[in-house]
């Protein structure tokens, strides 16, 4: 057996590694560095992060042990989750089973704990990498919806229609194993729910609610537990029929979903609802949908519509579909993008500034996608009207998708450029694959879908932080 374990100087201070041999008499290897995060083991660029890389890839594990500073998970909670889920995906990848081990450095009475002006119970608690975050940090693709509902005739319609992986009419039965709950009864209920179980829910679960009325439930929550977090919420959207025979997938589609924290919410909880963004993106699938949280789209996007939809499916479902079916239902899905895609879509901030800046310096722009080229081409002109674009293409019948290099060598070629005056700047893993394998200088940005790290850890040559920061890549020609 072969376990690795990545962190800092309090895995090598306590002679962790060896501890681990000992106990299991597996060979246990260690990178660590005092000070580092979990953010440094993705960078290639570092020391650190360049060795795990490489033995990620190249070398087989059984075990990865993941340890963060221990106030990592207070002080840059997006960054923790983010590195987690980054490392998670490259460990399961590579056959092996991913570890989080949670550490407390911090004393009573410490000074470094007393000069933060932090309480040594609220801090650790909110430190312990609460259970209730798995699905987070799993980047929610391995987890279990339980319906819980009062009535027989219910039950059966929900058993019938798939409305969760499971069903049962015990709801309080399920409390002390469910990392997050989510009230959908009436206000009175809500309340009389919170009241009656207070003491059933697992300590550091998180608990919210979708009713519109908020003073008398957030008063009633008052009632659970401390480390049992409660958040209120309010999806602005809704019927004037009730019952689940006039449920509908798509219903808050679109809609507005308001987050209503306490002062004592914890920011993991918090992070933890922002990463879900409990805005559903559905495939219409014969007479039912397919819901796919937005955290979950983000992973689908980025190579061609056709690949979109096949993850979006459940395999299960894409197995049951014939070739005709699974192509009918592509059409169906790019139709209906074709219809609804200015909805909710806007440039980044400052980005046609810094496209007009670049175009000042008298510069050659051009726009490559994977987003079918006529959607392309009507985003491009849509929201970029005064940007003189060269040449702007998206995904193309005869012309392998990115990564592949056949379509930005058409573009180069085209244009009459050389790849290694060029920069080809994007915002995610499959772009710098696209400029490595076209010879181009690959740029990864922070403000895209996928973020910094892992344009990272795809190799970018340059990183930038806004869009402001592009013109200073290249000399002014003007």
């Amino acid at each position: 057996m072969r376990i690795l374990m990545l962190g800092n100087s309090f895995i090598f201070t306590n002679n962790m590694p060896q501890m681990l041999a000992d106990l299991t008499g597996a060979e246990v290897i260690h990178h660590t560095r005092g000070g580092a995060r979990l953010s440094e083991q993705l960078n290639p660029n570092t020391r650190l992060g360049g060795r795990t890389q490489a033995v990620l890839q190249k070398e087989k594990w059984d075990y990865v042990v993941l340890q963060e500073m221990s106030h990592g998970p207070i002080t840059a909670p997006k960054s923790f989750f983010a590195s987690v889920e980054q490392l998670c995906r490259q460990i399961r990848a590579n056959g092996a089973a991913p570890i989080l081990f949670a550490t407390w450095a911090y004393q009573r009475g410490e000074a470094k704990l007393a000069a933060k002006g932090w309480d040594l119970l609220l801090t650790a608690r909110r430190a312990g990498h609460l259970e209730a975050l798995a699905a987070a940090l799993r980047g929610f693709e391995d987890y279990e919806v339980v319906g819980a509902v009062r009535s027989q005739a219910t039950y059966d319609k929900a058993v019938v229609r798939r409305a969760a992986h499971r069903v049962t009419m015990d709801g309080p039965a399920e409390l002390p194993g469910a990392d997050v709950v989510i009230l959908c009864q009436d206000p009175q209920g809500i309340v009389d729910f919170l009241q009656d179980n207070a003491e059933r829910f697992k300590p550091g679960s998180l608990v919210c609610d979708v009713c519109g009325v908020k003073t008398a439930v957030m008063e009633a929550a008052q009632c659970l537990p401390q480390g049992v977090g409660f958040i209120g919420c309010h999806p602005m959207a809704g019927k004037e029929v009730s019952g689940i025979d006039h449920a509908e997938a798509t219903l808050f589609r679109n809609a507005h979903f308001i987050m209503t924290p306490r002062a004592d919410s914890q920011p993991e909880h918090i992070a933890l609802l922002e990463r879900y963004d409990f805005t559903d993106i559905c495939v219409s699938l014969k007479s039912s949908s397919v819901p796919v949280t937005m955290a979950a789209y983000r992973r689908m996007v980025g190579n061609g519509f056709g690949r979109l939809v096949h993850s979006a499916l459940p395999p299960a479902a894409l197995q049951a579909l014939t070739p005709e079916a699974l192509t009918t239902l592509v059409d169906e899905a790019r139709a209906w993008y074709g219809r609804h895609m200015r909805e909710r879509t806007h440039p980044y901030d400052g980005m046609p500034e810094a496209l007009a800046e670049l175009a000042r310096r008298g510069l050659t722009l051009a726009v490559l996608s994977n987003k079918p080229d006529d959607f392309t081409r009507t985003l491009i002109s849509h929201y970029f009207p005064q940007i003189p674009f060269a040449e702007v293409r998206g995904g193309r019948s005869g012309t392998p998708l990115k990564p592949d290099p056949a379509g930005p060598r058409a573009m180069l070629a085209a244009l009459g450029l050389e790849a290694g005056q060029c920069f080809y700047v994007g915002d995610s893993d499959v772009d710098m694959l696209t400029a490595r394998n076209a010879d181009m200088i690959s740029v990864g940005v922070a403000w895209g879908f996928r973020g910094l790290e892992e344009v990272r850890a795809a190799g970018a040559r340059h990183l930038v932080d806004a869009p402001a920061q592009l013109p200073e890549l290249v000399p002014c020609n003007t």
